[in-house]
């Protein structure tokens, strides 16, 4: 029976790519990586729009969290290559007009052309209608308690929690966000704070869900816009910079000035 050997190396990276030789040989090795890249993101997106599902980066934070090794004229210039060839479609969804962070999706009749990947056809073809059944499944409703220091202190004293009905798909998207964030800002919070702060400040907010959505994206943009003037650490001996608090802060200025 042969003995079972473990791995040599351990990967520190926490994004590691994928390589497809073939798809390398077909389209160029670094237009590969990043559409290959960019569909593993599409995958995991909560972002629909126009009936499709987007991921979102500026370029800084493309290379900065994926692609280290490149400049970012190079991304730019791969990204464009693909856009040209059709295998991805660049779009902007922003609300605010400084905000220039592109969105990017896959082409689905462009990727279906090539010979070295096998394109799903029922994703591509029911992502549309996958995601009207989404929304309807929304309407189910979930009770989410409070969880403000203020309020947990005192509704813990009385033994209740208050109860808020919040769609269970937006308490979803809006998890999945922070989750994301927490991870690109470096949070120094326990991730279930971050996620119930930023729920309630949704539901405090009376906001519909997509302005609420579109005002995380505000906030994070102006995060990394001001991240040279960020002086907190991420405490974990990298010497990066801790940018959640700051995200919030930014955030609850935009919703006082959008309720």
């Amino acid at each position: 029976m042969p003995i079972k050997r473990r791995r040599i190396f351990t990967l520190n990276d926490p994004y590691p790519l994928r390589i497809s030789g073939e798809l390398a040989t077909e389209i160029g090795f670094n237009e590969s990586i990043i559409l290959l890249q960019i569909e593993y993101l599409v995958s995991i997106s909560t972002n629909e729009r126009e009936g499709r599902f987007w991921t979102y980066h500026s370029l800084d934070e493309l290379r900065e969290r994926y692609f280290p090794w490149w400049s970012r004229a190079t991304i730019a210039r791969t990204i464009k290559s693909l856009e040209e060839r059709q295998l991805i479609t660049v779009g902007n969804f922003n609300r605010a007009g400084f905000d220039r962070t592109q969105w990017y999706t896959l082409n689905y009749e462009g990727v279906a052309i090539l010979t070295s990947i096998r394109v799903d056809t029922a994703i591509s073809q029911n992502e549309k209608s996958m995601s009207h059944a989404a929304t309807s499944a929304s309407q189910v409703e979930t009770a989410i308690p409070e969880t403000t220091s203020e309020t947990t202190q005192r509704d813990l004293s009385k033994d209740t929690q208050p109860e808020r009905l919040i769609p269970r798909r937006e308490q979803a998207i809006i998890e999945a966000m922070v989750t994301d964030y927490a991870q690109e800002l470096r949070d120094r919070a326990p991730l279930a704070s971050s996620v119930s702060r930023a729920v309630n400040l949704y539901i405090d907010s009376g906001l519909d869900i997509d302005r609420f959505l579109d005002l995380l994206q505000e906030a994070r943009s102006a995060t990394q816009k001001a991240s040279a003037g960020i002086r907190a650490e991420a405490g974990d001996g990298s010497g990066r910079k801790s940018k959640m608090s700051y995200w919030f802060s930014v955030l609850e200025d935009l919703i006082s000035r959008a309720a």
